[in-house]
């Protein structure tokens, strides 16, 4: 009878758990139609693309569930190659928000310049910029790892804490407080190790609005074409986690994949 009780309780206190957590998650996609509309859900987002970029749902690999969102680019590209999935009405309404999203990268890449992953926006009347954007580089032995980069004053903010894995899946998050002054706070994690916090900055135009997207967008990645892929995106209240684990292997070549159609200085034509 004890067993049984406690099994209950456990039961009862998972069911909790899962109901705080989606009461949390203000919007998510994790592609199961097949397509990319949980993106464009509302008239809240959308892709956005130029050069030679495109992105599309697969069901080659998922960080869960059967599907993801594969974002290609072909480089060298005048001036830049981008697929960008944003969302803006979350961060137009809210000041305070976590963003998470888990991202395969399947092969090492060598980057000359940037390598634009994950940016906050703001827009305005006249003006549609970067305010923070989360970029990859090299480390001298070649290995990958995320930088921060505010766009708006021309710093990068490095790390050593943490490598990117390639050919298995890993969890960016970030907190973005969305301000016109200098009360803005910015802190990013990769796989629950926090990396950067920037605090005490403006993260938008004074007549600006907040917008978030997941990107794959440089002016040269080497090899090209750079694929990368991208599931389980998410935009909540409070600290998502790395709730979503991953088993899934990486995808083979001909293997069938199903699409649905600085201080690192950076230029300033690289923006979204």
């Amino acid at each position: 009878m004890i067993f049984v009780r406690s099994m209950f309780l456990l039961m009862f206190l998972l069911l909790q758990s899962d109901l705080a957590s989606a009461q949390n998650v203000l919007w998510s996609a994790r592609m199961e139609n097949g397509d990319l509309s949980d993106w464009s859900k509302d008239d809240c987002g959308g892709q956005f693309n130029s050069g030679a970029a495109g992105s599309y749902a697969t069901n080659a690999i998922a960080s869960s569930g059967a599907w993801s969102v594969r974002m290609d680019i072909a480089t060298p590209s005048e001036p830049t190659s981008g697929t960008r999935l944003f969302r803006w009405c979350e961060p137009q309404k809210n000041r305070q928000l976590y963003y998470s999203a888990w991202y395969f990268i399947p092969t090492q890449h060598s980057v000359p310049n940037f390598w634009n992953i994950w940016q906050w926006k703001s827009k305005t009347s006249s003006r549609n910029d970067p305010f923070f954007t989360l970029n990859i580089g090299n480390r001298s032995d070649g290995s990958m790892h995320l930088y921060l980069f505010d766009w708006q004053r021309r710093n990068s903010y490095g790390q050593t804490s943490a490598n990117i894995p390639v050919g298995r899946w890993f969890q960016v998050e970030g907190y973005y407080e969305c301000a016109a002054d200098n009360t803005g706070r910015v802190i990013m994690w990769q796989d629950g190790q926090q990396l950067f916090e920037v605090s005490n900055i403006s993260t938008r135009y004074g007549d600006g609005d907040c917008q978030w997207s997941v990107d794959n967008y440089s002016d040269i990645v080497q090899p090209s074409p750079a694929s990368i892929y991208i599931d389980d995106a998410a935009i909540g209240m409070s600290r998502i986690g790395m709730a979503t684990t991953s088993t899934s292997t990486p995808p083979e070549s001909g293997s069938g994949d199903t699409t649905t159609r600085t201080s690192r200085k950076q230029k300033k034509r690289s923006r979204s």
